[in-house]
């Protein structure tokens, strides 16, 4: 499973060439229509750099939960995963230590070869080795929302440090420092690394309240 795919580029003045909507956790009616939205936006628009849907949880670890409402967050289950409309899905983050995600790897793939990608998690290494054995190569947002570094138990972050990962990384100088991304980038090279923008629906938006699948967001430019 590889996180790069094809698609139609186009440059545009944050250099984003490719663009994924992306959900964060949901109810399966909200997913299901997300998908209508964006699926209906890829067919009118075919030149769109939106190449597909990034859906970014509800099958992750609340532990880990970020900014995300945790009553959205749920275990993985093949009944679900065979209801939802995954045509257009391209990615799909989830928390390899939780209920029913060898499950769901085989549904995924048959979903039009849905790309599972690490994230939101407090995996030990043990499981994030078993999840790269079973064709998984990719984390999300590395090394925000995982468990860091230990010489004992060397977890998410030393899964990505070691084993072959292509780690996506929002370098802005805020989520990590300017520091570890020049050690990532020295230590795993640029063509293990993907660079995203990781924002939210009210970017470039006027100031205000916003909705973040179901909770309060105020954004202040």
């Amino acid at each position: 499973m590889k996180i790069f795919t094809d698609g139609k580029k186009s440059s545009i003045k944050e250099g984003i060439t490719y663009f994924l909507p992306t959900t964060v956790s949901a109810y399966a009616a909200e997913m299901n229509k997300v998908h209508e939205v964006v699926s209906n936006y890829i067919e009118k628009n075919p030149l769109t750099s939106v190449s597909g849907i990034h859906l970014e949880g509800p099958y992750i670890n609340p532990v880990e939960k970020g900014l995300q409402n945790p009553s959205r967050i749920r275990p993985a289950t093949t009944k679900e995963l065979s209801r939802l409309s995954l045509k257009n899905a391209l990615l799909i983050t989830m928390a390899p230590e939780i209920e029913g995600f060898e499950e769901s790897l085989p549904i995924l793939e048959e979903k039009n070869g849905v790309v599972v990608s690490l994230g939101h998690t407090d995996a030990e290494f043990e499981d994030m080795n078993r999840a790269n054995d079973l064709g998984i190569n990719g984390m999300t947002h590395f090394p925000n929302g995982m468990n860091t570094l230990h010489h004992r138990e060397i977890g998410c972050v030393g899964a990505g440090l070691l084993l072959d990962m292509i780690l996506e990384m929002i370098s802005d100088g805020i989520h990590s420092s300017s520091d570890f991304v020049k050690l990532i980038y020295k230590l795993k090279g640029p063509s293990r690394i993907i660079l995203i923008t990781d924002s939210i629906d009210a970017t470039n938006l006027n100031d205000g309240k916003y909705d973040l699948g179901g909770l309060e967001c105020f954004w202040h430019n």
